[in-house]
């Protein structure tokens, strides 16, 4: 008589103590990500406290003392402290002061996000090529957005610091996911 096992094992899957994990591989340690090919780097970025704002964002923006507007694409986000555009009523807040999860009766809910993504700093020469690989962005297509579909994911990309340097959010469950392919993408743009 054959044994049985849940539809989509194998028997040995089937048999306790089996360990699925061995069929993935390691979740990588994002601290230490560092990729340079030609004029390209990309690396993982340790950003300050992250939360999801929806509602009056000005009151928001005020709460946590971020002194410009949300920016989208392709508008330029510096320093340690900024919002970005999500949709006409949300933003990401990066930095500024902390803002109290929930609702605020100035017309605001805040959600931290902290440690929902992972952040890539990707900078250098061919920065627009490898964006290209990943979604029509385009900076003389302005959109109020950051929110994208890059690479397949769900992302949230605008620009940083410099004309050729972009942030990209990506959510933890699927980050191991954008950074094997932006491994390979970099490789293919040798």
């Amino acid at each position: 008589m054959a044994e049985k096992h849940a539809p989509g094992t194998t028997a040995a899957m089937a048999t306790p103590g089996y360990d699925f994990a061995s069929n993935w591989n390691p979740v990588p340690l994002w601290a230490s990500i560092h990729i340079e090919v030609g004029g390209l780097s990309v690396s993982t970025c340790c950003v300050p406290q992250v939360s999801v704002v929806n509602g009056n964002l000005q009151a928001a923006l005020d709460a946590a003392a971020i002194n410009s507007s949300p920016v989208g694409w392709p508008e330029l986000a510096s320093g340690d402290s900024y919002a970005v555009r999500l949709a006409r009523d949300r933003a990401v807040v990066v930095g500024g002061k902390a803002l109290r999860p929930g609702w605020h009766a100035e017309g605001f809910a805040v959600s931290l996000s902290d440690d929902a993504g992972v952040v890539f700093g990707i900078s250098g020469s061919g920065l627009e090529q490898l964006l290209s690989l990943g979604a029509a962005v385009f900076i003389d297509r302005p959109s109020a957005s950051a929110s994208r579909l890059f690479a397949g994911l769900p992302v949230i990309l605008y620009r940083h610091g410099h004309e050729t340097a972009v942030r990209l959010h990506v959510a933890r469950p699927r980050a191991a996911a954008m950074l094997e392919w932006l491994t390979i993408s970099l490789a293919q743009l040798r």
